[in-house]
């Protein structure tokens, strides 16, 4: 990583135990770890999709393959005039999955609340950056969380604190 990333480096290693750490887990599952343009399959008709490559699979919070679609393979554009419409988006259907689950599904959807989800977000669009900053930053939405996780620096330790 370059000097211009030196704060987030300083930073890496406890954000990644946040989004990993055993203690916090009552949201984590298992997630792609690398869900891009690239490793997604589409039926002809659109209604339908898979994930593959599954190199990187592991336990961590379930916005985190959201951030790395994002940063890969959304425009940055897009990303900065709708990120919160789409996250809403996904928070929602979340919600509705989960309350399909029955009662211990209705009740992590009740814990699950935004700004839960956006602390999420914020440290797995930081751990996405402090990733791609050490062999180079690519994709659609590489501008977008660039900027986002310059913005987000100065707040990380209450970031940390939350957790």
């Amino acid at each position: 990583m370059g000097r211009s990333w030196a704060d987030l480096k300083a930073v890496a290693e406890k954000v990644d135990a946040c989004l990993k750490s055993p203690g916090k887990s009552e949201f984590m599952t298992c997630i792609h770890g690398d869900v891009k343009n690239e490793n997604i399959l589409f039926s002809a008709d659109g209604a339908r999709c898979a994930l593959y490559d599954f190199q990187y699979t592991g336990r961590s919070y379930g916005v985190r393959d959201v951030v790395y679609l994002f940063a890969s393979s959304v425009d940055s554009s897009d990303l900065e005039d709708a990120e919160d419409e789409y996250l809403s988006y996904y928070h929602s259907e979340l919600l509705n999955w989960l309350a399909l689950k029955g009662e211990a599904g209705i009740e992590a959807a009740t814990r699950y609340r935004p700004h839960v989800m956006r602390r999420h977000v914020d440290l797995a669009l930081l751990d996405y950056v402090r990733f791609m900053a050490g062999w180079g930053v690519w994709g659609s939405g590489s501008g977008w969380a660039v900027r986002r996780a310059k913005a987000l620096l100065p707040q990380v330790q209450q970031l940390l604190r939350e957790f």
